[in-house]
Parts: structure tokens; sequence; C-alpha cells
């Protein structure tokens, strides 16, 4: 029986994994789950010592900045259980001024079109105590003034984690994406994991370089392998 078609498959499901992987490439830490020494502001836990259970207000983790309020909190399969692996925030977080609002500067391309991808889950059944903002903004401009998507719902007995999405178009090259709590100030709010971004501009994504080398070569061992049977 012929190679080829398992060959097909197999650079078929490389090509599938390696372009799926750089669509998220966007978003740093997006799932929360890259974690570094840095002491949490309330319960002084190290985020990379934190356990299943626990939680801390941080003033950056890894790929994010602490943009307004009291900061960024991490949740560690706390109040629920994160979307995937075991970390979310919550950005209602806790001391003064609980609504909270975290950023990270991304480098894109001017004129393209990309969709944000978010998990969100309410915390509460109390009106107005759920809210989330998502901006995109010039770096250079002022942060939280060009709101492009907001989510506010209330949680029940049938509540689980729920994707959104958005497309914008990029307005220059260097942007900045927040997100940003608003509603009741009272440590208690919206859930978010999984931030992925991608571009949509165009269905003709390039090969990336090493994915066009790994399919070159293979394709040259079939050749090869045929010529001498």
């Amino acid at each position: 029986m012929s190679t080829l078609p398992r060959l097909t498959r197999l650079m078929t499901t490389a090509a599938a994994l390696l372009l799926s992987s750089s669509a998220s490439a966007f978003v740093i830490n997006g799932d929360f789950e890259t974690t570094s020494h840095v002491l949490g502001e309330h319960n002084g836990i190290y985020l990379d010592q934190m356990n299943n259970g626990q939680w801390d207000v941080y003033d950056n983790i890894p790929g994010w900045y602490t943009s307004g309020g009291a900061g960024i909190e991490i949740q560690r399969n706390t109040v629920v259980t994160a979307h995937s692996t075991s970390r979310y925030v919550e950005l209602d977080s806790h001391n003064a001024n609980s609504n909270s609002s975290m950023s990270q500067n991304l480098t894109l391309n001017a004129g393209h079109q990309y969709e944000l991808e978010f998990w969100y889950r309410p915390r509460t059944s109390t009106p107005n105590d759920n809210g989330i903002f998502v901006y995109i903004d010039e770096t250079s401009g002022s942060l939280l003034s060009n709101m492009v998507y907001s989510v506010n719902e209330q949680a029940d007995s049938n509540t689980t984690w729920e994707m959104f999405t958005t497309v914008f178009t990029a307005a220059a090259d260097n942007l900045t994406l927040s997100f940003s709590a608003f509603g009741l100030e009272n440590s208690l709010g919206g859930f978010i994991d999984d931030i992925s971004l991608r571009d949509v501009t165009s269905s003709d994504v390039p090969v990336p370089a090493p994915l066009a080398l790994m399919l070159a070569g293979a394709l040259l061992a079939h050749r090869r392998r045929t010529a001498v049977s």
C-alpha cells in the first residue's frame, strides 16, 4: 500500500497543530498558567507557589500588568474550576478600588482584522455585579478609551464557562489589550480564562518556515523511497 496517504495525513496534522499554536501567539499567557516568583499583595502567596484552593492579588504577572484598581486576582481552582488547567482571573479584586483592569501590549499589523476570543463565567447572581469591559487602544494613547466588547451576566444553577468572541481592525501596529471589571465593587466579579487572538484578514495564511522545511523534507524522503522501490 502506498505511503503517500499516510504521509499526507501526518503533514496535515502537523500543519494544523503549528498553525493553531501560532493563532494565539499574539497574546502572552492568555491562560494564566505561566508563573513567576512574584509576591501576592493580599495573602502573601508567591505566584509560582500557589496551591489549589488559594488566591492572591498581583500588580504584575507574566504577560499582564495592572492598569487600574487594586490588581490582578489570580485564583487556582478556588471558587470554581478553571476552564482549562488550574488558574483564572477575577478583576473585582480585594482592597480599595476593587474593580481593576489588566493590560498587555501587542504587536500586530495595522489594517488587519483580528478575532479576540476569551472565556467568561459570572460569579454571583446579583445584577450588575460581574461586568467585564474589553478595550483595544493605541499603546501611545490613553488606556481604557476604546471599548470593543462588554459582558455582564448573572450566575444561576446552570452557569458554566462560556466563550465570547469579537472581531476588530487594528488601528496601529502597537496596540494595548485590556480587560476591566465594572459594576458593584464588592470583591466578587466575573471570571476570565483562556484569552487568545488570531489574524483573520486573509485565509491565505503563510506556512511558517519550520513547517515548510519539514514538509519539504518529508516529500523529498518519500520521493527517494519511491525511486528505489
